[in-house]
């Protein structure tokens, strides 16, 4: 009987750790082949950073063992250096991610990276340098195979160790401390990050012990693209990459309204304090919206409609009754991934208002009702009357008695006008200046005045209060310029002025004639006041000053040119 021999195969050392930090090279392209499809991440340029420097140190570490001992030699020196930027890459992507980026973008801070990183990288990799101040010990080690460890221990390499512990520490903190930060309530989230990060500390430690079963081989370039896996499915299989920090640098620290950072489902990915304290107590980060907040809301349905349309959410009872309108700031372009800022904003003080206006409103209409009707009709009378009288006699209290209904009418049209016509301008249309303003002196009693029109723009207006403001222009030119008055409409750059020949306003009296009830003539008091609000209610603004003769010049800027 012929038995065949058992033919076993056993792998060299050389070649298991070659598979070993190949299988880690392998692991550290891939996720960087990932990345470089999903560059839109929040972070992504610099954890892509971070990857490709893996990358390369772990191909380092493949050409050291394969390339004999002047290769490993230089190769060794290289290892260290690729090191420092690691660390510095590592410090640069948890820094951005956490929300720490102006801080590294800043002068001081890049000033400080670079040195530090300068520090690391030219200390270790350079051969002269390094064997003189880190690393006075060389030592190549020929079995199992060639390698070269770089020993001893110098005031510059604690120094280098310190600088590089620091940044790693610094990075990895912040980023922890953002993640517990942000509320979220599954601690393994945090808890695998931190353990992923002190994992890679762990192995590099070992290497700087050179425990005696490790034959001078760094197996933190093989343990760094694993942990690098675990991390991408961490951060992006949870959206953190994409939602955390977006919605807190952005809105967080700029608002103190109410806001939730939502993703696809309208689950609750983050929210800060203020939307907190309108959940529900027991309600939890991922939870769905309407889950979390007062049923009555229905906010699904409510951001379903159109910005326009949404309705004004109550909350509460009672005088602690506060007011929110919701809305939403889509980031889906900006982080990659489908995520909803919703903002309620409080606008209780709004509606507040708003009341009051509207009962302020009220009574100025039952005002303007009892103006319009109780007094015109006694008025009427009185002019009726005083016809009649001059039928049987003239007399000079006849002509007082005229005057004073007359001012009377004017006061009555001036209240009713402030009552009317407050609102802001809804319907406009294209209006002719010159042709307007010719109406508006025919209808204005001018005497001897002159009027000079040098404008040939037409504007978008409501015709019939543009012509109020320019009667009650024209006729406080009238009455304040004196016998003679040359009063010109001219056109200026952004809008049209009105003024005079006249003796014109002291300046300090400027700030007062658009008062309700300033007068220096016999007028009522109210035809400048009602030229401010006609303009305000078109969005215009007036201002009166010396005219270019000496006189009043009142200019209304803001206007729109209106397209036939």
């Amino acid at each position: 009987m012929i038995l065949a021999a058992r033919t076993t195969y056993t792998l060299s050392p050389l070649t298991l750790h070659v598979l070993i930090l190949g299988g880690g090279l392998a692991v550290a392209t891939a996720s960087l082949v990932w990345l470089s499809r999903n560059t839109h991440k929040v972070a992504a340029t610099e954890f892509g950073l971070f990857l490709a420097v893996l990358v390369l140190w772990s191909s380092t570490h493949i050409v050291a063992l394969l390339g004999g001992p002047t290769t490993a030699y230089y190769a060794s020196f290289l290892i260290r250096g690729l090191r420092g930027l690691m660390i510095f890459s590592w410090f640069y992507f948890t820094m951005t991610y956490a929300g720490y980026g102006d801080l590294v973008h800043s002068t001081a801070g890049r000033a400080i990276v670079v040195t530090a990183t300068a520090y690391l990288v030219l200390l270790t990799s350079v051969p002269p340098i390094a064997t003189e101040l880190i690393f006075p010990s060389v030592t190549v080690v020929r079995e199992p195979f060639v390698v070269v460890e770089l020993g001893g221990m110098t005031l510059f390499r604690r120094t280098t160790q310190a600088v590089g512990y620091s940044l790693f520490a610094v990075g990895t903190v912040g980023l922890t401390y953002r993640f517990v930060a942000t509320g979220y309530t599954r601690l393994w989230r945090p808890v695998t990050f931190l353990g992923t990060a002190l994992s890679v500390v762990a192995l590099d430690l070992v290497f700087e012990k050179r425990a005696p079963f490790l034959p001078g081989v760094d197996y933190a370039a093989a343990g760094t693209p694993i942990a690098a896996v675990v991390l991408i499915a961490v951060l992006y299989r949870h959206d953190l990459f994409g939602s955390v920090p977006v919605g807190r640098d952005h809105l967080f620290r700029t608002l103190r309204d109410p806001v939730f950072v939502l993703d696809a489902a309208s689950r609750i990915v983050d929210r800060n304090d203020a939307a907190a304290s309108l959940c529900r107590v027991d309600s939890l980060t991922g939870d769905d919206l309407d889950a979390a907040l007062p049923e009555q809301w229905n906010l699904e349905r409510v951001l379903a409609s159109s910005p326009g349309d949404r309705p004004t959410l109550r909350f509460g009872w009672g005088d602690g009754v506060r007011h929110y309108e919701p809305v939403t700031s889509d980031f889906s372009s900006a982080v990659g991934s489908q995520v909803v800022v919703l903002i309620l904003r409080d606008v209780t003080a709004l509606m507040n208002e708003r009341r009051k206006l509207e009962r302020q409103n009220e009574r100025l209409e039952k005002v303007a009702g009892v103006v319009s009707d109780d007094l015109r009709t006694p008025l009427d009378v009185i002019d009726l009357r005083l016809e009649l009288a001059r039928e049987d006699a003239d007399s000079e209290h006849l002509d007082a008695i005229a005057r004073a209904s007359a001012r009377m009418d004017s006061l009555i049209d001036d209240l009713l006008t402030l009552a009317h016509h407050g609102a802001e301008v809804d319907d406009t249309r294209p209006v002719d200046l010159v042709t307007l303003t010719e109406s508006c002196w025919r209808t204005v009693a001018t005497g001897e005045a002159t009027l000079t029109t040098d404008v040939g723009r037409t504007v978008d207006a409501d015709p019939g209060r543009l012509r109020r403001l320019l009667e009650n222009l024209i006729r406080n030119a009238v009455e304040h310029g004196g016998n003679g008055v040359t009063v010109t409409v001219g056109e200026l750059e952004t809008g049209f002025y009105i003024e005079d020949d006249g003796p014109g306003i002291p300046e300090r009296e400027r700030d007062d004639v658009f008062e309700t009830g300033y007068s220096t003539a016999e007028g009522t008091g109210l035809g400048l006041s009602i030229v401010t609000q006609v303009a305000e209610a078109h969005g215009w603004d007036v201002r009166v000053t010396d005219g270019s003769e000496g006189g009043a010049r009142f200019e209304i800027t803001g206007t729109r040119v209106a397209t036939e």
